[in-house]
């Protein structure tokens, strides 16, 4: 059982556990003030078909109709940075000015925002630097200079400059910028399986895909995104037959089918 401190009651609440629930995850010898069980992540191997299914990759023209409905500069650069680095949204409710290198065109991944605090990344792997295309460096910068200035140096706070509320930024902001753009309604974290989906067809290395991603393993990159990969797997094959064999390789599989005579039909 966990005890979780109930606004409502001076006594802690004590709620059961699931049987998946490592644990290690468990808070030990400490209250806490929200319910943690929505943010655990149920292992690899337990996770069903149907919640695979429920990823969303936005193509171009869906990105840019997102980009375009954005009511503020915020917003606009905050929903690209999603798209463009694959960071998650607490990881960019966290993210300070100080975290981006300018010169080599990076993010560095240092903390995340989540239940009104500030943590450490979940993991080592989480602390990560991520490269940053041009446009998005370009964008940066003109928020940079129009960014309300905040005692955190937040590059994405509330109008009051502190760091942005997760479900009053959904409610307010995300939903509302769907509707406006037309868009299916969809989760943020759909953005980072974008970007995902984007680096993948880019670069087809697996190793940079994880570390770009702050997974902590192949393994976790491949159960999450294997999906993407299996095109990839049938094009290399394709390639590597032509490599071989040049464009004799298809004429090949055309005098090879030629050949063939359905058994009990005599030609």
């Amino acid at each position: 059982h966990l005890s979780v401190l109930d606004h409502d009651e001076k006594e802690p609440v004590s709620l059961p556990l699931p049987v998946w629930l490592p644990q290690q995850l468990v808070p030990n010898c400490r209250y806490i003030d929200f319910n943690p069980m929505p943010d655990v992540e149920k292992p690899k191997d337990l996770r069903s078909a149907e919640e695979k299914k429920k990823m969303v990759h936005l193509e171009s023209k869906r990105l840019q109709a997102l980009f375009n409905a954005a009511d503020t500069q915020k917003d606009r650069v905050l929903f690209m940075s999603a798209v463009f680095t694959g960071m998650r949204e607490g990881e960019l409710f966290g993210l300070k000015w100080n975290d981006i290198d300018w010169i080599n065109s990076q993010i560095h991944v240092k903390r995340t925002y989540n239940h009104r605090r500030f943590y450490e990344p979940k993991s080592e792997a989480s602390k990560r630097s991520i490269d940053v295309a041009p446009e998005l460096v370009k964008k940066l910068r003109e928020w940079r200079l129009a960014c309300p200035r905040n005692e955190l140096n937040l590059v994405f706070p509330s109008e009051v400059g502190t760091p942005e509320d997760e479900a009053n930024f959904l409610k307010r902001k995300f939903f509302p910028t769907l509707v406006k753009a037309k868009l299916p309604k969809i989760r943020f974290h759909d953005l980072r399986h974008t970007y995902a989906a984007l680096v993948w067809e880019q670069t087809k290395d697996v190793k940079y895909f994880q570390t770009q991603l702050g997974h902590s393993s192949n393994k976790m990159t491949m159960d999450t995104y294997g999906h993407l990969m299996n095109k990839t797997n049938k094009d290399a094959a394709t390639r590597l037959g032509r490599t071989i064999f040049g464009d004799n390789g298809s004429k090949m599989v055309a005098e090879t089918k030629k050949e063939i005579t359905p058994y009990g039909v005599t030609p």
